[in-house]
């Protein structure tokens, strides 16, 4: 990995806190890197770096490595289970101008999930995907009410052009936070009968394990695989 980086091909970030406790180092590759990487491997269409490091590591960084372990997650299991994946949009990922999860509510409102992800296991899942940090409800089910919204009016089956429903997926730091989250949306007028079969919930600690482990509104543990 020195070399790589010696060589200018790979960089790394080192994130460090006031508290002074220890971060995963975040290795990518760099615009040369890529560049030689799908000259080798031509089937790579679009290789997913950061442009600017220095908004990482200052906005962004716990984040995003927090994203990439759910989305490492999910590979191994799309991987166990013989599924095939369609595709994964991070949300730092650009389609010409526009994020590539950046999609348009009816009331001209505008969200952009953290990922939105479509695989296939016979039968086309579509998915929007949010890696919930920190313990502020009010944010989170604030978020959660315009994905449901998404989901109601099938925006993104609409932008991605796929005919299937859509459903959400939402991760979370600390269960608290989680448990308030699904009682607040329970409790609120974003909640209608059958979107417990829509919105799934878990652990960030518990998916970046198991990815096909979730928890529905109604408090039951389900199989991703088998919904």
């Amino acid at each position: 990995m020195n070399l790589l980086i010696d060589w200018k091909y790979v960089k790394v970030l080192k994130y460090t806190t006031t508290d002074l406790r220890k971060h995963p180092y975040w290795y990518f590759l760099t615009p040369l890197g890529a560049s030689i990487y799908q000259d080798r491997n031509r089937e790579v269409t679009d290789i997913v770096y950061p442009k600017h490091t220095r908004d990482v590591v200052r906005m962004d960084y716990l984040h995003r490595v927090n994203f990439v372990d759910t989305w490492i997650s999910y590979d191994e299991w799309i991987a166990k289970n013989n599924h095939t994946t369609e595709f994964f949009y991070p949300y730092y990922h650009f389609r010409g101008k526009e994020r590539a999860t950046k999609l348009h509510l009816n009331d001209g409102s505008v969200i952009v999930p953290d990922g939105v992800l479509c695989f296939n296991k016979g039968k086309q899942r579509l998915y929007h995907l949010e890696v919930f940090r920190g313990d502020n409800t009010k944010n989170i089910v604030d978020k959660a009410a315009k994905i449901s919204q998404a989901i109601a009016q099938g925006v993104a089956a609409i932008h991605y052009k796929k005919e299937t429903a859509e459903r959400g997926l939402f991760t979370f730091e600390h269960e608290g936070t989680m448990k308030a989250t699904m009682s607040r949306i329970l409790e609120s007028d974003i909640y209608k009968k059958g979107l417990e079969d829509y919105l799934f919930f878990a652990l960030a600690k518990d998916v970046q394990t198991d990815f096909g482990k979730w928890i529905k509104l109604t408090g039951e543990v389900v199989d991703l695989a088998l919904v």
